[in-house]
């Protein structure tokens, strides 16, 4: 834009329309192109009067004689003249500034739960999906996932002014999208409930849910996010574990069915699932918003979809083998493997180290099958 006088917003002054204060400004704009991403330009000004100022006319000695010709920059006399034609000094005759041409990249937003979902802006609500909690923080330990039980699921949000943002879910080789996880497509969410067609007023939207197989327990999933337009991408990556020693209930199964599963005894699982247990895990259960099985009073009763614990779990202090450990507690390498499918690898035996801190899921064998 032109160069305008900041006290009466003209952009011309003279004898008999001065700039009082003698204070110009000139406004700057500039828009990137999507080919400047990444470029960095420094920007120098320079200032110049008329050559003639009404103060240098009436002979004030303190006032520059304004010698300069019409239009050259003040920059070039022995200080930096003003408007008025005042003698400025230590400033910088010709100030600069850097410009960075920074990418703009879709940005995780948080979104509300359990509202419709669309596939355009403005469009028909699709009732087959519904929109999830979310997002979490890029590195976030989200809350355990339990074998045979849905996990809590997890929802995604995305945006970028005036763009549409596709978002999707990675799969790697950590990923349990091999294991059953299951990601619905990108979708809209929208901030108005779908009152206008404004694009700003919709994210973008993917949600996950997954029930964790046998074989998963005890191991941690990286599950990430990609959310992207046609210039640029934004990942989120967060880690899922699986609980370890714990069980989810099926249609029809019984305790005595739960424990041959585990080769072990009915009594052994009963037993470690008390009223105390279930009481100092209730934080955790409802993060992962599962039900503990806490009618045991009935052994021979249970309902699916539970969350039944299988025995104690042990966190060694020190390095020890698993063959140590399965004599201790009087179970067998099979056995401990059976409960830790992630200890399991090629090569595996009794003298395998465990490392200290290793959480490792014991099944004594308290009771023999006769009993």
């Amino acid at each position: 834009g032109d160069s305008y006088c900041v006290a009466t917003g003209g952009e011309a002054a003279g004898f008999a329309m001065p700039c009082p204060g003698g204070v110009w400004e000139r406004m700057l704009v500039y828009t990137p192109r999507v080919s400047e991403m990444g470029m960095q330009y420094k920007v120098f000004f320079d200032s110049a009067d008329n050559g003639l100022s009404a103060v240098t006319v009436a002979g004030q000695a303190n006032l520059s004689r304004s010698d300069a010709l019409e239009g050259s920059a003040c920059g070039t006399a022995a200080g930096l003249c003003g408007a008025g034609g005042l003698m400025l000094g230590d400033v910088d005759p010709k100030p600069s500034l850097t410009v960075s041409v920074a990418q703009k990249r879709p940005l995780f937003v948080q979104g509300v739960e359990g509202k419709a979902l669309y596939s355009e802006p403005g469009g028909s609500i699709l009732n087959q999906y519904v929109s999830f909690q979310g997002s979490p923080q890029d590195g976030q330990r989200m809350p355990a996932a339990y074998v045979n039980c849905d996990m809590a699921p997890i929802g995604v949000y995305a945006f970028k002014e005036n763009a549409r943002v596709n978002v999707s879910l990675e799969a790697g080789d950590a990923s349990p999208t091999s294991l059953g996880l299951v990601a619905t497509p990108s979708l809209l969410w929208s901030v108005t409930d779908g009152e206008t067609t404004d694009r700003n007023s919709y994210y973008s939207f993917v949600g996950v849910t997954w029930r964790p197989p046998l074989g998963s327990e005890g191991r941690e999933f990286a599950l990430c996010f990609r959310a992207e337009d046609e210039v640029s991408v934004s990942r989120l990556c967060v880690t899922l574990p699986v609980a370890r020693c714990m069980y989810c209930t099926r249609e029809a199964e019984t305790l005595k069915e739960v424990a041959e599963r585990f080769s072990t005894h009915w009594l052994q699982v009963w037993s470690a699932n008390d009223a105390e247990f279930a009481r100092d895990m209730g934080g955790d259960f409802a993060a992962s918003r599962v039900t503990p099985w806490t009618a045991t009073q009935d052994p021979h009763k249970i309902d699916p979809g539970l969350v039944i614990r299988l025995g104690p779990v042990l966190v060694t202090r020190h390095e020890q083998q698993l063959g140590a450990i399965a004599e201790r507690y009087k179970t067998s390498l099979e056995g401990l493997l059976q409960v830790n499918p992630d200890l399991r690898h090629p090569g595996v035996g009794p003298g395998t180290v465990v490392r200290a801190g290793q959480e490792v899921c014991v099944l004594p064998q308290i009771c023999s099958g006769g009993q």
